[in-house]
């Protein structure tokens, strides 16, 4: 009879024991925090409102701070404590932008868990001129329909000779690595957070 109660009992009572009683699962906040706008364009020297709102209540005191990674691109906001608000409530908080570039803005809570700040963040970027940001922009598009353009008269040209001769394929090999290099860069830049800081 214990032969049988070895086979499918112990590990059954070890199963329930793991996954019952060992270390409940953390509850979650039953508040949060929201900045918004998301993603703010700003001129170096300018200043930018956003909202901060909370979803749900806060029945005790919490600390709210800021950070900026990877720099700071605005004048450093205060700490500030939120004590016994309702849903609903908003504050207006200024960024006051000191140095261009780009960065994400953050709110961070103490003690932490009290309140969700998954949502409390803002992309930011400060420029010097928005008529130099719209030129870069044109002249970006300017160049990629200029090299997209650039490519028919090769493919029209062999269409008319229904033929390739004259077609260096070493070319169509090193553009493929040469993009596909640009690829990966640009896929570090845009995904992978240690190139990003650098």
């Amino acid at each position: 009879m214990l032969r049988r109660l070895n086979g499918w009992f112990i590990p059954a009572v070890a199963f329930f024991f793991a996954t019952s009683c060992y270390g409940a699962a953390p509850t979650e906040p039953h508040a949060a925090l929201i900045l918004a706008p998301k993603d703010v364009e700003m001129v170096k020297g300018g200043s930018a409102p956003l909202v901060l709102t909370l979803r749900g209540e806060i029945t005790s005191c919490v600390n709210v701070t800021f950070t900026s990674e990877p720099k700071q691109l605005t004048e450093e906001l205060e700490p500030f404590w939120l004590c016994d608000a309702e849903n609903g409530t908003s504050w207006q908080v200024i960024l006051n932008s000191t140095t261009v570039g780009k960065t994400v803005v953050r709110l961070h809570t103490l003690p932490p868990g009290l309140v969700s700040t998954e949502d409390a963040f803002v992309r930011l970027a400060v420029i010097v001129d928005p008529g130099l940001n719209v030129f870069g922009d044109v002249l970006g598009w300017v160049y990629t329909i200029a090299w997209d353009i650039s490519f028919f008269p090769q493919i029209v040209h062999n269409w008319r000779r229904r033929s390739v001769i004259g077609l260096s394929f070493d070319y169509l090999a090193f553009n493929f690595i040469g993009f596909f290099s640009y690829f990966l860069f640009n896929m570090g830049l845009f995904w992978i957070d240690e190139i990003q800081v650098k």
